[in-house]
């Protein structure tokens, strides 16, 4: 549903670009593949939930309508949310991210991929996205032009633009050439960029995704760190016992109980109050 075309991909940059503005949410390093996206950002304001709602939503209705069709666009099954705790595990992520479309199989190279890929150096420059020439935007609702920055990690904000980009670009071209060397050896070819440009969106993938044993793990935490990633997990379970307590208490009419810092769905739909942050 997201195969690749230049009407597409301004789509996604521009509707990512505007949500981004709109709910604080800072872009560290992403990749649209054409059955998914892989976005890693800082979310300051624990703001990803609402950015996801309207991002899916907005990308439905456009891409849909370019499509001609009506029906539903994204699964059923939440999407994956990672918690990247440490700056081991925030590097790979993002270089994986970048990595995608070689690891897939698709270039060899990942600026060859024809979709929308951040540049390892991104964060050097942002990019103006013009609004689609669609009549969905309305010109009195949508921003002519909006810009898309790409940011640093939190975790590596002790780094200059130049070097956390020198660094980024270091371990993607790693993870890249470890891939063609797989590929390699195991007598396997890229699809490469002219048969990408020759794919229909109504292709179908030829095999299927892993269910029972063979599913793929969709971990909420990823850290380098052991003792990071058992203290991170020990909070969210301590997190989870309490708001069951609270949860138990407001739906037997207690209206004063305290949820634990970090509820969002009580607090956008029934305002209730939280302890404050530690």
């Amino acid at each position: 549903m997201l195969q690749p075309s230049p009407l597409v991909n301004l789509v996604f940059e521009y509707l990512l670009a505007v949500g981004c503005q709109r709910f604080g949410i800072e872009p560290v390093a992403l990749v649209v593949m054409s059955d998914h996206y892989h976005l890693v950002a800082n979310d300051v304001y624990g703001r990803h939930p609402k950015l996801t709602e309207w991002l899916h939503a907005q990308v439905a209705k456009v891409v849909n309508e370019i499509r001609g069709r009506t029906d539903a666009f994204w699964e059923s099954r939440a999407p994956v949310v990672t918690e990247l705790v440490d700056a081991g595990a925030v590097l790979e992520m993002c270089a994986y991210t970048l990595a995608n479309p070689t690891q897939a199989g698709l270039v060899e190279h990942g600026w060859q991929w024809i979709g929308i890929r951040s540049a390892p150096d991104a964060v050097l420059g942002g990019l103006r996205v013009a609004r689609p020439d669609l009549p969905y935007f309305r010109r009195d609702k949508w921003p002519e032009v909006v810009e898309l920055q790409f940011r640093k990690p939190m975790t590596h904000r002790h780094l200059s633009d130049e070097a956390w980009a020198a660094v980024l670009t270091e371990r993607t071209e790693a993870l890249e050439a470890g891939a063609r060397r797989a590929f390699k050896a195991a007598g396997r070819t890229f699809l490469g960029v002219e048969r990408l440009r020759r794919r229909r969106w109504t292709d179908r993938a030829q095999s299927a995704e892993g269910h029972g044993r063979g599913q793929v793990l969709k971990p909420e935490v990823a850290a380098r760190d052991a003792e990071a990633r058992r203290g991170v997990l020990d909070r969210i379970a301590s997190f989870r016992a309490q708001y069951r307590r609270a949860l138990e208490a407001f739906v037997a009419g207690v209206r004063g109980v305290l949820f634990p810092e970090g509820t969002y769905q009580m607090v956008e739909r029934y305002a209730v109050a939280c302890h404050p942050p530690p």
